[in-house]
């Protein structure tokens, strides 16, 4: 799912099919990512920034299609594990999830 999410989206905001995308087409890309996958918080307005910068190649102001689906894993992830460490220490387990 997260796959064919990030391919829609990126499609979308590199309307000119140049294969890179700036700044703020990355934030309308991501953003529309994470809107959908819905499991996942928003980020703050400075997160884009700050993650573009560190993900942008030196010299570069854009990044390309392998990049825009690493940042949503990594974020996608980053949420994952927060969210089972809540549970495990809550407790809780997931459906589908054995106690450990």
């Amino acid at each position: 799912q997260r796959e064919a999410l990030c391919a829609t989206a990126f499609q979308f905001v590199d309307a000119l099919q140049t294969g890179y995308i700036d700044d703020i087409q990355n934030k309308t890309g991501l953003t529309m990512v994470f809107q959908q996958l819905g499991d996942v918080p928003m980020p703050k307005d400075e997160w884009y920034v700050r993650v573009f910068q560190n993900f942008v190649p030196e010299g570069k102001d854009f990044v390309d299609f392998r990049v825009f689906k690493e940042i949503v894993k990594q974020w996608d992830e980053h949420h994952m594990k927060k969210k089972q460490a809540r549970e495990a220490a809550s407790g809780q387990f997931g459906q589908g999830q054995l106690p450990p």
